[in-house]
């Protein structure tokens, strides 16, 4: 291969957008909150149901999004009880009685699986997995026993939020997280604490679909070729973003503009910091800069990519605005 050649390849490596990172972005309720200012969680059905219940309460009460109402603050829907109800007639009953007393919406739910066992496992042998489908079992070492215990749990939860008002479903959805650890070194969890953090996980899951919420998204970051000036600040801006440390990533690649104001890696990479800080205006300005200095489809991309996020943070916000001036118009 040619010196230029290398050259070339090399060029290519070291360009574009190589690095990743992750930002801090706003993902909209897929639940339709409109006018739902205060909202009861009914006691959920199956095993421990009340008890899962209770955790989604809490979580939507630290939320600014419903206005929780206690149901025991309200007899005519606290005197509502499923016993040997079938559940539409459970459902129903509670719509009345939330009507009566200018709930919004109800939320109902059923704990369909909630197990958790050790079972002897021969190595190899296929298992089922509720979320995944069919799991094959391996033990840590080829040299180890026969069979191996493995703790396996798994919990199931089916959620509805109702327009108290029209009856009408605002939101549903079904979710099943499991468990599967074979016994090691060190002893097995608890039973307990297996289905108290698979109900959790399945309750982040709900809580997710219910409200807005701030997730990470990764994105990738640009680097630029070795004719460009301000390439080691560049570089370090990229390291520390990767790590989260996006204050002293926003100071390297400003230190890179210093030197180069053309740095199209580094005004491409500010541009995403500002959108971790949510100021999509000042990111889609310094993105539009860096493809107008330097052409490059990753940068279009980029772009894209911090347009759509925009979009979602609007939506959200819209969503956190309307609910909360719901509730305080109750």
């Amino acid at each position: 291969m040619s010196r230029v050649a290398a050259i070339w390849l090399l060029t290519l490596a070291v360009t574009g957008c190589a690095h990743t990172a992750r930002i801090t972005v706003w993902q909209p309720a897929s639940a339709d909150s409109r006018e739902l200012g205060q909202v009861v969680v009914m006691p959920f059905t199956g095993q421990n149901g009340d008890v899962v219940s209770a955790s989604l309460t809490s979580r939507l009460e630290r939320g600014s999004v419903y206005q929780i109402v206690d149901r025991t603050d309200l007899p005519m829907v606290a005197q509502v009880s499923l016993s040997e109800k079938a559940p539409g007639e459970y459902e129903q009953q509670a719509l009345a009685a939330a009507r009566k007393t200018h709930v919004d919406g109800l939320i109902f739910g059923h704990v369909f699986l909630y197990e958790c066992e050790v079972r002897s496992v021969a190595n190899g042998e296929v298992l089922p997995t509720r979320r995944f489908g069919p799991e094959r079992m391996f033990g840590n070492s080829p040299y180890q026993e026969r069979e191996t215990d493995w703790m396996i749990g798994t919990v199931g939860v089916e959620y509805r939020l109702l327009d108290a008002k029209t009856g009408e479903e605002r939101a549903s959805g079904r979710v099943v997280r499991d468990f599967r650890e074979p016994k090691g070194r060190k002893e097995l969890p608890a039973q307990d604490t297996v289905l108290a953090k698979l109900v959790e996980e399945c309750l982040d899951d709900v809580e997710q679909h219910l409200t807005p919420h701030k997730q990470t998204a990764q994105v990738k970051l640009a680097t630029c070729d070795w004719k460009l000036h301000g390439r080691p600040e560049v570089r370090q801006g990229c390291t520390a973003a990767e790590k989260g440390k996006w204050r002293e990533a926003e100071e390297h690649w400003n230190e890179a503009l210093k030197v180069d104001p053309q740095n199209h890696a580094a005004l491409y990479n500010l541009g995403i910091a500002a959108a971790n800080r949510q100021d999509y205006d000042r990111a889609e300005e310094l993105i539009m800069e860096a493809i107008r200095t330097t052409h490059c489809d990753c940068y279009e991309t980029g772009l894209s990519q911090i347009r759509r996020y925009r979009e979602d943070y609007e939506k959200a916000q819209v969503q956190r605005s309307q609910d909360v001036v719901t509730a305080s118009a109750q």
